[in-house]
């Protein structure tokens, strides 16, 4: 089940990485941003390390006293939470069984195969065969074992082959040899592209488990491929931002490019490129002009400090607090000269008018600076630039926070188009 161009787009949208639909970057380039995001919807870097090889016996042994397998196998973040919470569903409302066919929702039904693969094995369950209705195709899973990483991030140890039945064979008749007459099969209904999916994480993350381990497999195995699974959960906001960047043209990615001269906010290699995406990038690019432009000035923020965003699970807002401002020196620029989006949000804990400030970031969280109102070390009069951001934010998301198109013009500085809002508010 190989992945087509149109495949791979697919799934980067419905894990919230956009691309112009007339995107030209190359299949290589977008292969590597999916295997990136899957990745990053694991944290496979900050659970295990992606240059460490795997040796599932390393680790202890899923205790069966923890909590359920199902449960901790669950990942979300405070978007998410504020959902059920508002449609009043409950942990076990939310569904063990994949319900949609929908393309835009093959990531989310993926993370509730998981979820089904856990909550089937804390009841005894090993052997899974994801398929579809029409019996095409399928895939054959069977659960080897599950380790420990620590009490919080279990490691799935898995066999998996992809089957299709032939003509003289149903899909039924090709799958039933591969398993044993007494084991118990829990059939998934799953999509292709789902099913497709599946076979890309998996197949990406074998190539993380070491050719030391070898576990035991019944004679039928013996072509089924070894691999791993973590937790899977929604990317965060610093992947969100790290995988919708685009540092050359907007189409294609070629390095060697030159700015809109309509707005100035993103760039081409050239007008065969500029003239495919006008119908995506027009509207941004009436929007800006004749925007006005007022200069800001930011400083870093002191001591510790906290940043809780919507795309944030519960464990990375918990490991944030504790993280000190590196406040020495001016932060890094990786956007040179050219307009790029900040968010500008309000304090929550604001306890009068004169300690008013607002929190500054990028897309990829490159820098986090606090904007204060009747000035900060800098010495810096911005306050009447200021009033017109308060004017303005108030008509943003529950008048705490808007994004606006922004340029560094210094080590602490930033020029603003205030009076222009981008078309619509993007996912960090």
């Amino acid at each position: 089940m190989d992945l087509t161009r149109s495949d791979i787009l697919a799934l980067l949208g419905c894990l919230k990485i956009a691309l112009p639909k007339e995107t030209t970057l190359s299949e290589g380039a977008l292969k590597k941003r999916l295997s990136q995001a899957l990745d990053a919807a694991q944290s496979f870097d900050k659970v295990i390390g992606l240059s460490t090889p795997i040796k599932p016996l390393d680790y202890g042994t899923w205790p069966s006293s923890s909590q359920p397998l199902s449960e901790a196998l669950r990942r979300g973040n405070l978007m998410e939470a504020t959902q059920n919470s508002m449609m009043g569903l409950t942990q076990e409302q939310r569904g063990m069984i994949p319900n949609s066919t929908k393309e835009e929702d093959t990531f989310t039904e993926l993370r509730q195969i998981l979820l089904n693969f856990g909550h089937r094995y804390d009841a005894g369950g090993r052997v899974f065969v994801l398929q579809d209705t029409q019996q095409e195709s399928a895939i054959i899973v069977r659960l080897l074992d599950v380790r420990a990483i620590d009490d919080k991030s279990p490691l799935l140890v898995l066999l998996y082959k992809p089957v299709k039945p032939t003509p003289a064979k149903r899909l039924y008749d090709v799958i039933s040899p591969f398993i044993a007459p007494s084991t118990a099969i829990i059939s998934v209904s799953t999509t292709e592209l789902e099913r497709k999916m599946f076979l890309k994480l998996v197949s990406q993350n074998a190539k993380h488990v070491s050719s030391s381990y070898k576990p035991q497999r019944s004679p039928t195995e013996s072509d089924f491929t070894l691999s791993v699974m973590l937790p899977l959960g929604p990317l965060n906001m610093h992947d969100l931002g790290k995988l919708n960047s685009n540092f050359g043209c907007e189409l294609c990615g070629k390095r060697e490019a030159s700015k809109c001269t309509g707005c100035f906010s993103v760039v081409y290699c050239g007008k065969e490129c500029q003239t495919a995406d006008w119908k995506d990038h027009k509207k941004t690019c009436k929007t800006l002009k004749g925007g006005t432009w007022l200069t800001i000035h930011f400083e870093r923020p002191p001591g510790f400090s906290t940043i809780m965003n919507r795309y944030d699970s519960p464990r990375e807002q918990s490991l944030r607090t504790t993280v000190q401002s590196d406040a020495d020196g001016p932060p890094p620029n990786i956007h040179s000269n050219k307009i790029f989006l900040v968010k500008m949000q309000s304090s929550l804990t604001l306890t009068s008018d004169a300690d008013a400030q607002m929190l500054i970031y990028d897309r990829q969280r490159s820098f986090q600076a606090y904007w204060k109102k009747y000035g900060g070390s800098s010495g810096h009069d911005d306050f009447e630039v200021y009033r017109k951001a308060e004017r303005e934010i108030a008509g943003g998301w529950q008048g705490i926070k808007m994004y606006r198109w922004a340029r560094r013009v210094g080590d602490y500085e930033l020029s603003v188009c205030f009076d222009r809002a981008p078309g619509t508010d993007p996912v960090w």
